[in-house]
């Protein structure tokens, strides 16, 4: 079993993420569930995710792409992944507007 993970919200959409294992562990894999694909941590290994793509009607709008949601088991050991992520849009932080671009989390 895995818990689904939803990054997306009205305002702004992820549309890059890269997911880096840091070690190694028992469990933790990452389940792309819509796709039937479940990724085991292995030290080095990074993902690429595209989580949104551009409206076929007016090319301009960033939708959602659902094929890629996706959740993480639970792990035997402590889990190290370096995530950066890329959004649609600035984000605003403290106030002031970020550039978009790629952003890196604590997850």
């Amino acid at each position: 079993d895995y818990e689904e993970e939803d990054e997306h919200n009205i305002d702004n959409f992820v549309v890059a993420s890269v997911f880096v294992f840091l070690n190694q562990v028992q469990g933790g894999e990452i389940v792309f569930g819509h796709c039937g694909i479940k990724v085991a941590p292995a030290i080095g290994l990074a993902i690429v995710n595209f989580p949104a793509v551009k409206n076929e009607v007016n090319g301009k709008v960033i939708k959602r792409d659902d094929r890629t949601m996706h959740g993480t088991c639970e792990s035997l050991e402590e889990k190290w992944i370096l995530r950066m992520t890329g959004w649609a849009r600035p984000l605003e932080v403290a106030g002031q507007n970020v550039p978009s671009g790629i952003y890196a989390y604590d997850d």
